[in-house]
């Protein structure tokens, strides 16, 4: 029979809050905290492990521009009929100049180019913004779930050469971490403005009772990979390396820390085809040395809307689980994903991950 371990519950939601290219960034996102929290706990057993994975919760560079974001941020809150743009849940990247002026209110357009040119000429790490994160843990807060992990430039320094943004990334949960971190990807090719890597956090036994396995707890990652890059000879180069370096330093930690579960969620900006020949992102993940199994299944509607304007859609995030043996089986209950008028990702979520010890 399955096991008393408590259900573990995994959500993963990018929330599209990338400066100049979504619309009303600096408001709408933290918002979307109170969407994730009235889904994922709605459905949620009494005393289930909760964590929560955003992506696109960025923090950025604003150097000596702090005060001008936040003017534009309060206008934006106030007067958003007449401070931002005429909504679009899509960015077409073909026409950049247009989209930018199209998606975002002069207020707040000049409040970012002032923060991004400052930002780069006075890099220091205590010149950002992190309000979309702040918001969202504040909010996430009242919903029970107070240990947050991936804020005040934890998820990606930003003062780096080069980079304008953080990661993106963001882990509340109602589990204090025993250990959490970041790792930053090496490549990052087109996308080089952010720090993209991923983010993990180590949750304590559920139970002090032993189940014939070392460590124990709940290892739970979360990432936002590289999409394809266009007019490249091979578009999903950087991807690749990016997915071999996760699976990588993902097995090191693994073999640190000996979690009962391991989850790995987050944009993949990749197709999770179990068909696909010759590697690919399902393959990779459910072979050795990580041997997961994919928890989320793709649908009709897809998880994300295309960046082309198009309307279309694609399956490019996912949530993957196993354990290290890949012996026994994994018990969930997977829900379909909810897409909001907010985001032009949906919010994915699985309940009462747990394990089966049970054998033929």
């Amino acid at each position: 029979m399955a096991d008393e371990h408590p259900g573990l519950t995994v959500a993963s939601f990018n929330i599209w809050g990338i400066p100049f290219a979504s619309h009303a960034f600096l408001s709408r996102p933290g918002k979307l905290g109170d969407v994730a929290a009235a889904a994922v706990l709605a459905s949620a057993a009494e005393r289930e492990r909760i964590v929560l994975c955003f992506q696109e919760a960025w923090g950025f560079k604003t150097g000596l521009a702090a005060p001008c974001v936040s003017v534009a941020r309060c206008l934006e809150r106030m007067m958003p009929w007449c401070c931002t743009a005429r909504y679009k849940q899509t960015f077409n990247p073909r026409s950049v100049g247009s989209e930018v002026i199209r998606i975002n209110g002069c207020c707040t357009l000049v409040a970012t180019i002032f923060g991004l040119l400052t930002g780069l000429c006075f890099p220091c790490a205590a010149l950002r913004d992190d309000l979309t994160k702040e918001q969202i843990v504040d909010t996430l807060t009242k919903w029970g779930l107070p240990h947050a992990v991936g804020t005040n430039g934890t998820s990606g320094t930003t003062n780096k050469y080069g980079t304008v943004l953080d990661s993106g990334l963001l882990i509340v949960t109602n589990v204090k971490p025993t250990d959490s971190g970041f790792v930053p990807y090496e490549s990052v090719g087109v996308e080089g403005a952010a720090h993209k890597g991923f983010l993990w956090v180590l949750l304590p036994p559920a139970s002090s009772t032993g189940h014939g396995m070392e460590g124990g707890g709940d290892l739970v990652v979360t990432t936002h990979q590289h999409a394809d890059q266009p007019n490249h000879p091979d578009p999903a180069s950087i991807r690749v390396a990016q997915r071999a370096q996760l699976i990588r330093e993902v097995a090191r930690l693994r073999k640190l820390y000996r979690p009962r579960l391991l989850v790995i969620c987050g944009d993949f900006n990749e197709n999770a085809d179990a068909r696909a020949a010759g590697g690919g992102l399902h393959a990779d993940m459910s072979e050795k040395p990580l041997q997961l199994t994919r928890l989320t299944e793709c649908s009709r509607e897809g998880t994300c809307l295309k960046d082309d304007g198009s309307g279309a859609v694609e399956e490019l995030d996912h949530i993957y689980a196993g354990l290290d043996d890949g012996a026994a089986r994994l018990e969930f209950v997977s829900n379909p994903a909810l897409r909001t008028p907010w985001s032009d990702h949906s919010l994915l979520w699985v309940n009462r991950i747990r394990v089966d010890e049970r054998r033929d």
